[in-house]
């Protein structure tokens, strides 16, 4: 009950009244002959300090009372029914459910099949080269525990990759880039760059090479994936999904998993077509302008994809001579042109195999 002064909007004459409002929602004039209404259906004027409220009528009617907090309390009525009243529709409506379902959906799947990516590049491109300092650091570390082990190169053979990695970084004026060896293991003939700038080779790929060029055509093509920042790219991608998963889910543990799995996620899955056509063409353009003949990518590749055959892996097993093995797999494999569906592990998410030997390869006739 809220008690005021009611003009009916023909006269100006104000008459003392009471106004009051239903269990339905609707408000009326004590006393009145006035139907009962809508309480959606009226206008109440915005509270300014203490002065007078009205709540005008359809009809052209107008209560006025100064009791501000009795309309504070009227109004909040009318919101909360109005929101209740739309939650019901809502749910009371499956082709509006459905529809709402597949917008979220597909908000959500384009969020993060194009939102995150193009965040994530945009970050990375900002960042400074002292900043993406810290993350290759714990990045490797987790690596050298759970998947890979000290190199077995011998310390000649190591300082003579070194010292041709130095001269094209050099040649690049890059000083951000540093080169590690490890032994792959489970991983096998392998080579990735890190987010601040670390790229690391299997002991198995330096194996494969029968020329230094081929482990160079490599070298520039991870080099290009630092240039490019994929591997930044990538792990900003992680986290984003991460800090997502954990805003919709409050599951904190999912989110914590995806990130600790970053480093094995990173060797399994791979980069995007398009970031591997971009580091190929970095290694591509350097090659011609330093009289490097492309097909030593061309070959370096072939072996590598050879080197999945499980025909290899079981001749490397029986007399462990990788030249030997190499020929036998590739010789079992002649005529089969490799495709990007019949791939396992490096190459699972590369694009095809055969369509990147051909661009180095035309581009070395």
């Amino acid at each position: 009950m809220i008690k005021g002064q009611y003009s009916d909007g023909k006269t100006s004459q104000m008459t003392d009244v009471v106004l009051y409002a239903d269990d339905a929602g609707r408000i009326g004039i004590q006393g009145s002959h006035k139907a009962a209404i809508a309480l959606s259906s009226v206008r109440i004027s915005p509270r300014i300090g203490n002065t007078a409220r009205y709540i005008e009528f359809p009809d052209g009617g107008m209560f006025e009372t100064s009791n501000n907090n009795a309309v504070d309390e009227l109004e909040s009525r009318l919101q909360k029914r109005g929101i209740n009243s739309l939650i019901h529709r809502f749910e009371s409506s499956k082709r509006l459910v459905a529809i709402t379902l597949l917008t979220v959906s597909l908000g959500a799947w384009a969020f993060v099949q194009f939102g995150i990516p193009h965040f994530s590049r945009e970050v990375a491109m900002m960042l400074t080269d002292e900043q993406v300092s810290y993350l290759g650091v714990d990045v490797l570390k987790t690596m050298d525990e759970h998947l890979l082990e000290p190199s077995e190169l011998s310390q000649e053979r190591q300082d003579e990759l070194q010292a041709i990695f130095q001269s094209i970084l050099e040649s690049i004026h890059a000083d951000n880039i540093r080169l590690e060896f490890r032994k792959g293991g489970a991983i096998g003939a392998n080579a990735f760059a890190l987010p601040d700038g670390t790229i690391v080779f299997m002991d198995e790929l330096v194996e494969l090479a029968d020329d230094n060029d081929e482990i160079v055509s490599i070298m520039l093509h991870e080099i290009g994936h630092v240039q490019y920042r994929h591997s930044l790219r990538m792990a900003i991608q992680g986290f984003s999904l991460a800090i997502v998963i954990t805003m919709i889910t409050g599951d904190v543990s999912a989110s914590s998993s995806i990130v600790t799995s970053l480093p094995a996620v990173m060797i399994e899955s791979g980069y995007s077509r398009d970031m591997e056509t971009e580091a190929d063409t970095y290694s591509l353009v350097y090659m011609l302008n330093h009289d490097i003949n492309p097909i030593h990518f061309a070959t370096i590749m072939g072996k590598l994809e050879a080197s999945q055959d499980p025909e290899f892996k079981s001749c490397l097993e029986e007399d462990g001579v990788v030249s030997d093995c190499l020929s036998k797999a590739m010789q079992a494999n002649e005529g089969e042109e490799g495709d990007e569906g019949s791939m396992t592990g490096y190459f699972s998410s590369h694009p095809g195999t055969a369509e990147r030997i051909r661009r180095f390869e035309e581009a070395a006739q």
